[in-house]
């Protein structure tokens, strides 16, 4: 658009110019063609014809009178020949009257024509006479003199006319002149004025050029200056590539002077050689088609060249001060070397905070299976437990240890839950649950808790019932927090659990629960720090609670993964009221299903029969108490120690349902899983559940993709177990009991460990439970079968050491240090634990030494459990 304007402004002016131009030109022209009017005048005047008319006109008359004289002679003799002569004079000024030119304007008048004619008819009729002989003209002189004297008041009238004629005629022409004279003198000033305008206006467009040369000259060195302070190198250059200018911050970046570098083709001074090529054929075809792809495009990184011929990247905008004919490109350089280092640097930081948390990760991941393995055998054993006969007692000790270990498992849940929500990992596992039930069941989970601190804990619902489809676990967790805490800092108080429904939208109900107290309160300095991680506040210089710190961090992260909010309102001395605020979508069809307790799981199992169950497992442990619990929900069990031994019997039986471990030497769950479902064996098609200790979202979205329908998380217990048999039960029609299997002995007393468990050799406490759990044959069995081991340890593991990936060695080690943790056997797996921990990382120097140490431990392992074997 203003490239438009300015060609329409330039034609405009074009215009003025040309039709000023065209005006002075006319003006010029008419004041030339009058003076040349003027000069035919008085070129007219210098030659005076019209005094020659006149003089010719009155000489007639003088001829005339000659001529009477000649005839009449005055009394002296008269002399014929001067009478022909004098005859022949007047005739031929009467005949030059009458041709000439110059009396044309005489002849035009009707009375100075009619005495012409008069005179000439006269003259006529006497040359015969004048012509004839002598004797004749003497005799009829008389006559002669009579005609001739008849002409001369014709003659006189000629001349009269004559002079009056030419007396108007000069009069016009002395008027024709004075006019021509005036309209020379108007013309003249008219050009006179117009160029004293001219004049002036080339007066004030000088005045305005030499303004506008000025300001131009101060433009030209505020862009010099300006070009000469910048930071960032300036280069102008015209379509061929010659530097035109080359600033200060040029010479610093390049390496060249200005005297250097100018007149100097830029493609050869700072493009590097292999990119030369390219700007020479970019340029070429802006200049041929005004195509643009570096030019105009704002800022682009490119890589230029220095005098010493180093590279070095560049930030490069370029641009073009005219795209006519003759362009002239600026090119805004910038060095980017220091931020290319810092974004390297920052890229490293990244790669190595990426590494350290993806490390951190897989610690909590190989931590929580290890972590988780324990207490799968503690609480899968406890489980069983529960289901012998047992004394008042023993149930309360069993029903203690088990709150105790599920108190852990929470406890390691926590760290885990906050390093998933901080990885982005959390997934929701929806499932329809009444809001109002949820509330009571935690309820009943602190009304111990509560009752010991003398508070009361009620639920004040705002609505009758409302069903949703939302993650309960997290829910539940969030809600177990928070009622934690309030009992955590309330004594002799009340504590209130509130649900109320905001509003519905999209089908979703905005819902706030809400917990107050009226304990202790936070001060207004700690409201924004109690969701931090690790932060305890306690209102008194004594530490009267415990905590990690991370209960309400969990509780934000969990909020915010479920597009919720928390907050809090307190104030100290009265009290806290914690809410969060989430958006639940609400639940349609049937209601939601009951969730079974612990002390309901044995009897939903119990008496159950007909299933058929495949266990691969590499652990013996894990295998052991797996099969324990499917026994005794009448299930026919068969266990494979690794995952090619489970595909070769799936393969050839069909089972109901195949429990599938993840880490497995040889053959892993997921590609055992992959051979099962590819193969056209009775198994195809039948559920497989696996069995890990990783409890991040995307392991278990590969479980998933091999082709697993579910995955239990370990330790394994009754309730996940009845879970996953219950519709498999209700799908089958009832079955006939299969044969009764041994019973378990009943539980003895548990010996109390004397020895310190971080150096003794074997946990006494371990190995009571599995005294109290196996029958003494059962237990004699495994004892054998892990001394077994233990005799050809060293033999075993440098069997395995020939595979240089160390593979085989530390899947022998993750195997065994699963049976002596079984055992008790806490010095081996903890050396056992830190040969995996080094095959893991390919780290082979520490291994003979670590092989070595573990030989004699297996030895001294063995001779303590020797007693346990004779005793059994």
């Amino acid at each position: 658009m203003p490239k438009s304007v300015s060609r329409t402004a330039k034609r405009s002016g074009r215009l003025r110019k040309g039709l000023a131009a065209t005006g002075l030109s006319a003006v010029a022209a008419l004041l030339v063609f009058l003076g040349l009017q003027i000069s035919q005048e008085l070129k007219e005047l210098r030659n005076a014809p019209r005094d020659n008319v006149q003089w010719t006109a009155a000489q007639l008359e003088v001829e005339l009178l000659t001529l009477l004289h000649a005839i009449d002679g005055g009394g002296k003799p008269v002399g014929l020949d001067d009478i022909r002569k004098r005859f022949d004079i007047f005739y031929s000024r009467v005949v030059t009257i009458e041709s000439s030119s110059m009396f044309a304007e005489l002849r035009a008048s009707e009375h100075a024509s009619s005495l012409l004619g008069a005179i000439r008819g006269t003259l006529d009729r006497l040359v015969p006479l004048i012509d004839g002989p002598d004797p004749a003209l003497r005799e009829n002189r008389a006559e002669l003199l009579a005609e001739v004297t008849g002409l001369r008041p014709l003659v006189r009238g000629l001349s009269l006319e004559s002079v009056d004629l030419f007396a108007r005629t000069s009069d016009n022409r002395r008027q024709m002149f004075t006019l021509l004279l005036i309209q020379t003198a108007v013309v003249a000033g008219l050009l006179i004025v117009v160029l004293a305008g001219t004049l002036l206006v080339l007066w004030r467009q000088y005045r305005v050029s030499m303004s506008r040369s000025g300001e131009l000259s101060r433009s030209s060195q505020r862009y010099a200056n300006t070009i000469d302070v910048s930071l960032d190198a300036i280069i102008v250059a015209d379509a061929e590539g010659t530097i035109l200018d080359f600033n200060p911050a040029a010479e610093r970046t390049f390496g060249y002077s200005r005297n250097a570098a100018m007149g100097r083709n830029i493609s050869r001074l700072i493009v590097p050689e292999h990119l030369r090529t390219a700007h020479v054929t970019g340029m070429k075809r802006f200049l041929k088609t005004g195509e643009k792809k570096v030019l105009g495009q704002g800022r682009v990184e490119l890589e230029a060249m220095r005098a010493n011929g180093e590279d070095f990247p560049v930030e490069l905008s370029l641009g073009v001060a005219s795209e006519s004919e003759n362009p002239t490109f600026i090119a805004y350089l910038r060095d980017i070397s220091d931020r290319r280092r810092t974004q390297q640097e920052l890229t490293e930081a990244r790669d190595r905070a990426l590494s350290a948390a993806e490390a951190k990760s897989q610690f909590l991941a190989v931590m929580s299976h290890e972590m988780r393995t324990p207490l799968n055998g503690v609480l899968g054993v406890l489980d069983l437990m529960r289901g012998t006969r047992l004394s008042q007692k023993q149930r309360q000790y069993v029903e203690t240890a088990i709150a105790s270990g599920e108190l852990l498992r929470d406890q390691i849940d926590d760290v885990l839950d906050l390093s998933s929500l901080e990885a982005g990992g959390f997934e929701p596992h929806p499932v329809r649950f009444e809001i109002g039930s949820l509330l009571y069941e935690i309820v009943d989970l602190h009304s111990v808790a509560t009752e010991a601190r003398g508070n009361q804990l009620v639920v004040s619902l705002g609505f009758d019932s409302l069903t949703v489809s939302a993650d309960r676990r997290r829910i539940r967790q969030i809600l177990l927090n928070l009622v934690s805490n309030a009992v955590k800092f309330t004594r002799d108080g009340m504590i209130t659990m509130e649900a109320n429904e905001l509003f519905r939208h999209d089908g979703q109900a905005i819902v706030e629960l809400a917990v107050s107290d009226t304990g202790a309160g936070i001060a207004a300095a700690d409201i924004d720090r109690v969701f931090e991680d690790f932060v305890t506040l306690d209102p008194s210089f004594r530490r009267t609670t415990r905590g990690t710190g991370l209960g309400l961090a969990i509780c934000r992260r969990m909020a915010r993964a479920m597009d919720g909010e928390i907050g809090v309102e307190s104030t100290p001395g009265h009290g806290s009221r914690f809410w969060v605020r989430l958006p639940l979508p609400l639940a349609r069809g049937e209601h939601p299903a009951p969730v079974p307790s612990e002390a309901a799981a044995d009897e939903a199992l119990e008496g159950k029969a007909g299933l058929k169950v495949l266990v691969v497992e590499d652990n013996a442990t894990n295998r052991f108490v797996a099969g324990e619990m499917l026994a005794r929900a009448g299930c026919r069990v068969k266990e494979a120690e690794n995952g090619e031994v489970g595909v070769d019997l799936a393969n050839k039986e069909a089972f109901d349902i195949i429990l599938m471990d993840i880490s497995m030497p040889l053959l892993d769950g997921l590609e055992a899983t992959r051979r099962i479902r590819s193969s056209d064996g009775p198994c195809r098609d039948t559920p497989i559940i696996g069995l890990t200790a990783h409890v991040f979202p995307e392991e278990q979205d590969k479980l998933r993709l091999a082709g697993m329908q579910d995955a239990l998380i370990k330790p394994l217990r009754l309730r996940q177990l009845n879970a996953v048999l219950a519709p498999l039960l209700r799908e089958r029609p009832a079955a006939s009991p299969p044969p009764a299997a041994e019973k378990p002995a009943e539980a003895e007393p548990a010996t109390e460990a004397t020895s310190d468990r971080g150096t003794a050799l074997i946990d006494e406490d371990i190995v009571g439970d599995l005294k109290a759990l196996l029958p003494p044959e059962k237990l004699v069995q495994h004892l054998d079968k892990f001394c077994a081991e233990l005799v050809a340890i060293k033999e075993s593991f440098e069997a395995a050491r020939h595979d240089e990936t160390l593979k085989e060695t530390c899947q022998f080690a993750h195997r065994l240090a699963g049976s002596a943790a079984l055992f008790g056997a806490t010095r081996l797996r903890q050396v056992l634990l830190e040969i995996e921990d080094a095959c893991f990382q390919r780290d082979d120097e520490p291994l003979p030494a670590l092989i070595e140490a573990a030989d004699v431990l297996g030895r001294q392992t063995m001779a303590a459990l020797e007693p346990y074997r004779a005793a059994a």
